[in-house]
């Protein structure tokens, strides 16, 4: 059991434990620190760099080498914002180590900001049975965007708003 444990504390360390008895959730709580604080982290690296907890290192190193070898630079003519530079490097970190849902809303952010910064104000006739990313992205095909980049961008915004607000786990493909 404590093996069970220890091993899914390394793989989600954050989940969420519901106790609808509130009197089991400290002595819960105690057990599990007590556990977790009693193993040594060189025994866990050992188990986790030897192949031990499901192999858990092996498959984060694969996956992280095939994501790192989809990037490569992005070549841009338009001088980015610091916000678009922040929110760039974290989407993209977010994408290298896995976290497609991160990675869309922060590249739905990158959008957001590139567009409002053009378009800081959108009519009311804009707006009209859209939310603003897609009102935006609307006012920029012809102009900032072309035809098919307005498609790509709207399909962000699709994939982003499945994720959150349906709870869908986007690809790592659709994501890249």
């Amino acid at each position: 059991l404590a093996y069970e444990i220890i091993q899914n504390l390394i793989r989600e360390p954050w989940k969420l434990l519901y106790f609808e008895d509130t009197n089991l959730i400290n002595d819960a709580r105690d057990a599990v620190k007590d556990l977790w604080d009693s193993m040594p982290s060189n025994e866990l690296w050992d188990e986790i760099s030897a192949g031990g907890y499901k192999g858990i290192l092996v498959n984060i190193i694969s996956d992280y080498i095939d994501r790192a070898k989809f990037l490569k630079p992005v070549f841009i003519s338009i001088e980015p914002t610091n916000k678009i530079r922040k929110y760039f490097s974290e989407a993209m970190g977010a994408w290298l180590f896995g976290l497609n849902t991160a990675s869309l809303i922060l590249c739905c952010s990158i959008i957001e900001e590139m567009l409002e910064t053009k378009y800081p104000k959108l009519t009311k006739a804009e707006k009209e049975g859209k939310g603003k990313l897609g009102a935006l992205i609307d006012k920029a095909n012809g102009k900032i965007f072309n035809g098919s980049e307005a498609e790509t961008a709207h399909i962000i915004r699709l994939l982003r708003n499945d994720a959150v607000h349906e709870l869908k786990r986007p690809s790592r493909e659709d994501t890249y």
